[in-house]
């Protein structure tokens, strides 16, 4: 699947950021740096790795619970 801002902002966590474990899924540095959005737009990734994604936006708070 193709990376889109949307998809991005609509798998945040209950808290509204991103674990580590999601940023790592998508290629990114951890801690990421500003900017960090609008480089991976466009790239395209696994659906099993969106699945991840999307899976610890629904179960995680930014602390890792």
């Amino acid at each position: 699947m193709k990376i889109t801002d949307e998809w991005v902002r609509a798998n945040a966590t209950r808290n509204g950021g991103y674990t580590k474990k999601q940023l790592e899924l998508l290629g990114v540095d951890w801690p990421p740096i500003a900017g960090w959005k609008k480089e991976i737009s466009g790239r395209e990734i696994d659906d099993a790795i969106a699945e991840q994604f999307e899976a610890i936006a629904r179960t995680t708070f930014d602390d890792g619970r």
